[in-house]
């Protein structure tokens, strides 16, 4: 093969790396969510070649317009969404993107669903996640571990689900 034809190959895959692109969007305090976040993005990248940005969700809006696909992810503390994920979720349009919301807690998973996710999508009637999961988590208290149920295989699985919905 010669070498521009090489080069123009190279480029074509790169092209198509780019219609792929991903944001994972979080709001952690104790750390967990960003782990996942970075479990997430490190299994689209190396399996699925997807291009992934993650970023902290703070109060300033992101601009999701050059994503197709965005994940959202919240830690629950002291019983209660990030209010930052919930702004997000709420004031975002997502027309066009395949969206995935990941939540972590240390409460029961069908606890977190019926307290938080449901809520959220009942309010929001143009969020239609492809996947929604809850992972979960750790709690500290006056900065020792008082609960440790972090479930980052499971959290690889979820990734690997999500990315060949990515591709497909």
């Amino acid at each position: 093969m010669t070498d521009w034809v090489q080069s123009l190959q190279t480029l074509f895959e790169k092209v198509d790396y780019m219609n792929n692109t991903t944001l994972i969007a979080f709001a952690s305090k104790g750390g967990v969510t960003e782990e996942y976040a970075s479990i997430i993005a490190d299994v689209l990248r190396e399996k699925f070649e997807v291009y992934v940005d993650v970023v902290k969700i703070k109060r300033d809006p992101l601009d999701v317009s050059v994503y197709h696909n965005v994940i959202v992810g919240s830690g629950i503390r002291m019983f209660r969404m990030h209010s930052e994920v919930r702004i997000f979720l709420e004031n975002t349009n997502f027309s066009n993107k395949r969206v995935a919301i990941f939540l972590s807690s240390v409460e029961p998973e069908e606890d977190v669903i019926k307290k938080y996710l449901k809520p959220i999508l009942e309010k929001n009637p143009h969020l239609k996640p492809i996947a929604t999961n809850v992972f979960g988590g750790r709690m500290k208290i006056f900065g020792k571990t008082a609960a440790d149920m972090r479930e980052p295989d499971k959290v690889k699985t979820w990734a690997e689900e999500l990315g060949r919905k990515f591709i497909n």
